[in-house]
């Protein structure tokens, strides 16, 4: 396995698309345990967390993709409709 970054954002969006939804999430969590100042492995870890309905926890994590990288138009996006449909913000 590919340890970069990348390698494992690859590796977890493969198994996200695969429909390992579990899988991915350990892979992506272990992406952002291993580079934890990554706004991009944070946003993956959160569009898993979308993808599975852990609308909290895509939440976090989006929220920190987007505190790591002010200008992630995508963290924002998705922050806007996921605190939409948890009831929050609107």
């Amino acid at each position: 396995m590919n340890n970069t970054e990348e390698g494992l954002n690859a590796l977890g969006y493969r198994l996200l698309s695969e429909g390992n939804i579990v899988e991915a999430i350990k892979v992506l969590k272990t992406n952002v345990q291993t580079f934890p100042e990554s706004w991009n492995a944070c946003d993956s870890l959160a569009e898993a967390y979308a993808v599975a309905g852990r609308t909290a926890k895509a939440i976090h994590y989006y929220t920190e993709s987007l505190r790591l990288n002010p200008g992630n138009e995508n963290a924002r996006r998705m922050l806007g409709r996921l605190k939409t449909v948890d009831g929050k913000d609107g």
